[in-house]
């Protein structure tokens, strides 16, 4: 299915150049330089001089903001050369309606612009060192009457611990062309015409708040214009109650990568609405003009969508060539009004989409042009969520889930509540994602539970008893930290190779593989044995290794740990699978 909706959004190249000409600062006077700078900011004034000092020294600078004040007027950096970080120590400023602060590479806001229009051709990724980087830490900027913030710039941004509120952008409030990293950041109740952060080279957002914000496209947007991004990442972030502001068009009001793969782990999306997305939107093709459109790729795993409105794709819509799967992860409320209640996926030419221990609760789904496959231990209340099903996929009209809610973590979820079918639902053995969307253990009790959330109950006592043949009566085995033992075998004594003069393996060779359980590394093995013997080995081909330190006093026990990729694991690989032959033996002389 073909649609207008995805177009690109053009940014106002006649609006940015009319702003450029607006906030264009004359180079600083020569008499910058001679004066004392001590880069000290407590009030207007003092913020300014610091920025002009940065700005004229060449050099990597560090402004410290010393106490909270307002900002009355605009404060403009524009950049030359170095970096700049800006040292908040916890305090505020408080930017006035007919204020701003801007900060600029050099020539204005086209130094550090990349517009998001029509296909550029692949340029080479520029020297850091030569370009206008951006740390700010610490700090909190805010306005009551949507003061004016923007910083564009062609390096990189660090925003750490930065609290941006009711802020006004007539372009994008965060653009930065060489990546961006937002960390312990909250972000509220902004407006921007365009994206409120965008960047142009990848980056990450994790354990940051988006609440209430107004963009053009997107809290967050996220592009590759080289060619060689890493994939964007969500971590441990919040969205919530983020729209339009306006621009019936916009795409993903949570978050928006156009041409760049994006991974989203642990984190709530709640109430966001967009024209396709409410949350989360994925454009599969490339902005670079020799770079082939398609191998994008979109991971979700543990997180939560839950209320968000769209057009498409109430939860998440992705367009063009990509591959996405969705793991671990919690659907319920959200709403498709044409489209897609929880998310609507438009392959061109083709996408491929799999689904594996979600919950999908309301609207059904759409798949266009999308190979949409069940990997298996999905609850959903529609079946077009499915695509392809699984015989362990569950339809059915009630997954009993709480509302979203603080239940540990710093994200809200959705916790099953008692009775839910989500609970214990996966095997040990199907799945091996070690915690869930809070950072808690998986498993909890008896199984895995679908969904992002794991319910806690006692912890599971992994354990697998086992029983190989042998011509003396039946050896009986137990692993610890195990699900399952495999390839139970006995190699009669006359076909082992290379065993050692006066050595009789009078129980043949045993032979077992343990599949561990999640998050163990090491098994502790116990071999209770049917007749006593005096020696112990471990066989590789012809190689025989004595273990009888392993055996008990009486003959009658062999005990040790097995580490997966170590001791005692034949295949030397560290791949949740220990392969173990022992050859309990007599020796000459033994008179037992």
């Amino acid at each position: 299915m073909s649609r207008t909706t995805h177009a690109r959004p053009a940014l106002a190249i006649a609006a940015a150049a009319a702003l450029t000409a607006s906030i264009a600062v004359a180079a600083p006077a020569a008499s910058v330089v001679a004066l004392e700078c001590d880069y000290q900011a407590y009030d207007e004034a003092s913020l300014q001089w610091a920025l002009d000092c940065a700005a004229s020294d060449g050099m990597d600078s560090t402004v410290t903001v010393t106490g909270s004040f307002t900002v009355e007027d605009f404060v403009v950096y524009e950049a030359q050369d170095g970096a700049l970080t800006i040292e908040g120590q916890e305090n505020t400023i408080t930017i006035a309606g007919d204020g701003g602060l801007e900060i600029y590479s050099e020539g204005g806001i086209e130094g550090g612009q990349v517009a998001l229009t029509t296909p550029r051709p692949l340029v080479d990724v520029p020297t850091l060192s030569d370009e206008t980087n951006i740390t700010m830490s610490d700090l909190e900027i805010t306005s009551s009457e949507y003061g004016i913030l923007t910083i564009a710039v062609d390096g990189w941004g660090h925003l750490d611990n930065v609290h941006w509120s009711g802020l006004d952008s007539y372009y994008v409030m965060g653009e930065f062309l060489l990546g961006l990293t937002v960390v312990d950041s909250t972000f509220v109740d902004n407006w921007a015409l365009y994206p409120l952060l965008a960047s142009f080279y990848g980056g990450s957002v994790t354990r940051s708040w988006f609440e209430g914000n107004a963009t053009g496209y997107g809290a967050v947007y996220f592009q590759d214009d080289f060619g060689d991004s890493e994939p964007a990442e969500i971590i441990d972030s919040s969205f919530i109650d983020n729209t339009d502001n306006g621009d019936q068009w916009v795409n993903g009001a949570g978050a928006a990568f156009w041409g760049i793969s994006a991974i989203v782990s642990g984190s709530t999306f709640s109430g966001n609405s967009a024209a396709n997305g409410g949350a989360v939107y994925l454009s599969g093709e490339s902005f670079m003009e020799e770079d082939s459109a398609g191998a994008y790729t979109l991971d979700i795993v543990n997180s939560t969508f839950a209320d968000n409105v769209a057009r498409y794709g109430g939860a998440i819509a992705a367009y063009g060539a990509f591959d996405a799967s969705i793991a671990f992860s919690t659907f319920s409320g959200n709403v498709g009004e044409q489209i897609g209640g929880s998310f609507s996926f438009d392959g061109e030419p083709e996408a491929f989409v799999s689904l594996f221990a979600s919950v999908i609760e309301g609207e059904g789904c759409e798949a266009d042009g999308t190979d949409l496959s069940s990997l298996g231990y999905n609850y959903v209340s529609d079946s077009t969520c499915l695509g392809t099903a699984d015989d362990t996929d569950t339809i059915g009209s009630d997954a009993m889930l709480g509302a979203l809610a603080e239940n540990g973590g710093s994200t809200d979820t959705m916790l099953p509540q008692t009775g839910s079918p989500l609970i214990d639902a996966i095997p040990f053995a199907a799945a091996s994602l070690l915690v869930d969307q809070r950072g808690f253990d998986r498993p909890q009790a008896d199984g895995f539970d679908i969904g992002a959330v794991e319910v806690e109950g006692e912890a599971p006592e992994y354990g697998v008893a086992f029983v190989v043949p042998t011509p003396e009566g039946d050896v009986t085995g137990y692993a610890t930290c195990a699900v399952d033992a495999i390839e139970i075998g006995n190699t009669p004594a006359a076909a082992l190779a290379g065993t050692p003069a006066k050595v009789s393996a009078v129980l043949g060779g045993l032979s077992f593989t343990i599949e561990l359980a999640p998050g163990c590394e090491a098994s502790d093995i116990t071999l209770d044995l049917p007749r006593p013997v005096n020696s112990v080995f471990k066989v590789d081909g012809s190689t025989w290794t004595d273990m009888t330190d392993a055996l008990s006093a009486d003959g009658l026990t062999v005990a040790y740990t097995a580490v997966d990729g170590g001791a005692y694991d034949q295949d030397g690989t560290a791949d949740g699978w220990i392969v173990d032959p022992v050859v309990p033996a007599l020796e000459v002389g033994f008179t037992g």
